[in-house]
């Protein structure tokens, strides 16, 4: 049995990356690939409780960003073990929304911690996985505030950020990020939802041999 493939799609709050996680994880069944979308911070029963009480202690203020880290470096080792690695050993493709470059930009970018250090502490939470492809999903911060204005409540928490320095300065660092990334795009989240999901496919079926 081949070893699954690991596509992780990253982004700002309100881009888009869960809806098109799970419009890939479509197309990808319908093309006769055993596939799954998970997301970080969460997944495992484990990795969700971490999320919830990190999502409270950031909505309270009462976080340190060295604090902060560590509540997504164990819900990510949690992911990993239980989840991922699992999936990938079965052959399956896993979809996960947010890995290593989201901990680089709102815990080094925003929150000013060393990004070394960082990459250092989620690559040995993930036991040193590597993505086959990543995807960003880039949009400029005036249209996340105009999406965030016109969201429900439910979909509002502590890391939804409506200063627009604070979106500039994610925004920065998820580029620059990405652009010194193997296997990584940057696609235009501007666009309909269904053209961004024709543009992600093919980037995966041309990188990945789909086609």
């Amino acid at each position: 049995m081949h070893r699954g493939k690991l596509i992780v799609i990253e982004g700002q709050g309100f881009t888009g990356k869960t809806t098109q996680a799970n419009l890939l994880v479509e197309k990808l069944k319908e093309a006769g690939i055993g596939a799954v979308a998970l997301r970080h911070p969460g997944g495992t029963v484990h990795a969700e409780k971490l999320r919830q009480e990190l999502l409270e202690k950031k909505e309270a203020g009462v976080l340190t960003p060295d604090e902060e880290l560590e509540f997504l470096m164990r819900s990510l080792k949690s992911l990993v073990e239980e989840l991922i690695l699992p999936a990938l050993e079965a052959g399956k493709w896993v979809v996960l929304t947010r890995f290593i470059p989201s901990a680089i930009v709102y815990q080094g970018y925003q929150e000013g911690l060393d990004k070394d250090f960082i990459k250092t502490q989620a690559e040995k939470a993930s036991q040193h996985l590597k993505p086959d492809l990543s995807i960003l999903i880039d949009l400029p911060e005036e249209e996340i505030m105009k999406r965030q204005a016109n969201a429900h409540d439910s979909e509002i928490h502590a890391y939804n950020n409506l200063d627009l320095a604070v979106l500039k300065a994610r925004r920065k660092g998820f580029l620059e990020v990405f652009k010194e990334m193997e296997n990584a795009v940057i696609v235009n989240g501007s666009k309909p939802k269904e053209k961004i999901a024709d543009e992600i496919w093919q980037e995966v079926s041309s990188r990945l041999s789909l086609s």
